[in-house]
């Protein structure tokens, strides 16, 4: 039977009563729903996502929320530092907790018989406070690491989750740094296999950050990428079609023809030949992910803006403001077509002046420009080249920053019950899922950009884990990135995750009690994500080498004279 003990590590510290600031709008919210909302079933409570209208008294509920921990955020300057300091004193509590299930640092290499499991999760600044304690632990356990496909052992507990960590980016980066020096990347560096080797493939990830990312993929959506899907697109129709409306013509057969089910991008106007030529402006592989974008906006799913924009701003980084500020990251629905003015003057007049209101905030003068210490650990992506495009995959030149991708299994609506109901809910089970992470990996040549989607045949049965071999995760896990031209920084086996999530999975800054991310981030532990090799027989019980004949040298080598140096 195995005991599992989740600690959480949170830091609040804001030096200020939010529950007191909240009170008068829950009062307020009370009042004017029982006056405006009627009916609840015609609207929402926001805890799930849902088209219907925001109830009034959750709307004012949420709003004097926000208003408390805007004023609490006002403190951050404060509340951080504080984390940092207290930082060794909470790592000494929790190795007490790890003694009392044997668990010592000493012992790591007997844990995969301990029934007792241990996962910490720090949240925010005790994400931050994680970070901190850990950091120089995991640089020297890099440093000393042999490599040669020897397993490296989680520096706390099973597992570290850093949840929307509101840390600088450089306690991630430093630690990458260290594996980095030891592995090959590129032709003359060294021995790229060993690289590949340096962790075992039943290496299980140690440190994992999720961080609920802002742009989707990772720098947005460039010119160039829709002029690819453009000519993707247009092979579908042939080569003999010239004017724009032989080309709508076409395309609206080629929609009408398409197979039932098939995806197919629709440009939301009433007029059925502007749909098709709208749908011509935007590439088949950028479809659906532009499609799933729009949907969870019109639900009201957002992405973590405390540490994308918050953070940077209290470390004197105005940069991240001005992009948004100037639609850098846009409504990717019309990515490929807002490159160009609209043609309504007021649209063309409002769009320049919010393009350089947020260029003006970009160049301010005296910003913190070192991106490893005004962004957080989940908000630092690596550089795309500028030349290469969606269906182009190189290796950026600064292999730092964000290493995986999670969300939900085909863009299912995340899933969310109050935890006293989570036992006997049917709907929040979690699967056994015993070798997908080997399977994975073993569907792709050494393992690089393996999906969890996309998994290799079941493994003969493991007699220690006799069901569950043929299981799945309960979200999607991509090494790298999709759709975003770029190879992963990190080589399959590697142990720490720094993986950007998609809304579905985790929502905004605390939205991460969705039923598939909590199953997932357990199934690391409660079950074996990778099969360990079949240890090796005693000594006793092997058989003896076969006897070799003595060296002897050829009659026309050469006599040395001497002791061989």
């Amino acid at each position: 039977m195995k005991e599992v003990t989740a600690v959480y590590v949170g830091w609040r510290g804001a030096r200020l009563n939010e529950t007191r600031l909240h009170l008068p709008f829950i009062a307020m919210g009370n009042s004017v729903g029982a006056l405006l909302d009627g009916d609840a079933a015609h609207c929402s409570n926001g805890v799930l996502p849902s088209e219907k209208p925001l109830c009034w008294k959750n709307w004012i509920n949420s709003w004097g929320d926000s208003l408390a921990s805007g004023v609490a955020t006002l403190t951050l300057f404060d509340r951080k530092p504080v984390s940092e300091y207290i930082a060794p004193h909470a790592l000494m509590a929790l190795r007490k907790i790890e003694q009392v299930l044997n668990k010592q640092p000493g012992t790591k290499a007997k844990q995969r018989d301990n029934p007792n499991k241990m996962i910490v999760i720090g949240h925010s600044l005790g994400g931050n406070m994680l970070a901190t304690a850990l950091k120089d632990h995991l640089i020297k356990a890099v440093h000393n690491h042999p490599g040669a496909n020897a397993y490296f052992y989680p520096p706390l507990g099973d597992l570290v989750v850093l949840i929307n960590p509101a840390a600088e980016a450089s306690k991630w980066t430093d630690v990458q740094r260290a594996v980095w020096e030891k592995v090959a990347f590129f032709e003359g560096e060294g021995d790229l296999m060993a690289g590949h080797r340096f962790f075992p493939a039943h290496q299980s990830p140690v440190v994992i950050s999720v961080t609920s990312a802002y742009s989707w993929p990772p720098g947005g959506i460039r010119p160039g990428d829709c002029a690819i899907a453009m000519r993707q697109k247009l092979s579908l129709l042939g080569q003999d079609v010239n004017s724009p409306d032989e080309i709508c013509a076409r395309y609206k057969q080629f929609l009408e023809a398409k197979k039932p089910g098939e995806f197919i991008f629709h440009d939301e106007t009433p007029n059925p030949d502007e749909r098709a030529c709208g749908a011509l402006r935007t590439p088949f592989a950028l479809d659906q992910a532009v499609e799933n974008i729009d949907r969870k906006k019109k639900i009201g799913i957002k992405s973590d803006l405390a540490t994308y924009l918050a953070f940077p701003l209290f470390r004197g980084d105005l940069r991240p403001l001005g992009a948004m500020i100037a639609g850098v990251a846009r409504d990717l629905r019309a990515a490929c077509e807002n490159f160009s003015l609209p043609e309504n003057r007021q649209d063309q007049r409002a769009l320049r002046f919010w393009q350089r209101v947020g260029e003006f905030v970009s160049d301010l003068p005296f910003q913190n420009t070192d991106i490893e210490s005004s962004r957080t650990i989940g908000h630092l992506d690596p550089p795309r080249s500028s030349v290469n495009l969606v269906d182009t995959l190189r290796m950026p030149a600064r292999q730092l920053g964000t290493t995986h991708e999670i969300r939900s299994i085909r863009w299912a609506p995340p899933s969310q019950a109050d935890y006293k109901d989570i036992p006997a809910d049917p709907s929040l089970n979690c699967a056994v899922s015993h070798d997908w992470l080997t399977r994975a990996r073993r569907a792709q040549t050494n393992g690089t950009q393996w999906e969890s989607a996309i998994l290799a045949p079941p493994l003969d049965p493991d007699p220690a884990n006799p069901r569950g071999s043929d299981g799945h995760p309960a979200v999607e896990m991509t090494h790298g990135f999709r759709l975003a031209g770029m190879l992963p920084i990190t080589r399959a086996n590697d142990p720490f995750w720094n993986m950007r999530a998609y809304d579905d999975v985790l929502m905004s800054h605390g939205g991460f009690m969705f039923s598939s991310f909590i199953c997932a981030i357990n199934q690391f532990v409660m079950d074996r994500p990778t099969r360990w090799p079949l240890p090796s027989p005693p000594a006793e019980l092997q058989s003896p080498p076969m006897p070799q004949e003595p060296h002897r040298p050829a009659a026309d080598a050469p006599k040395i004279r001497g002791r061989a140096r």
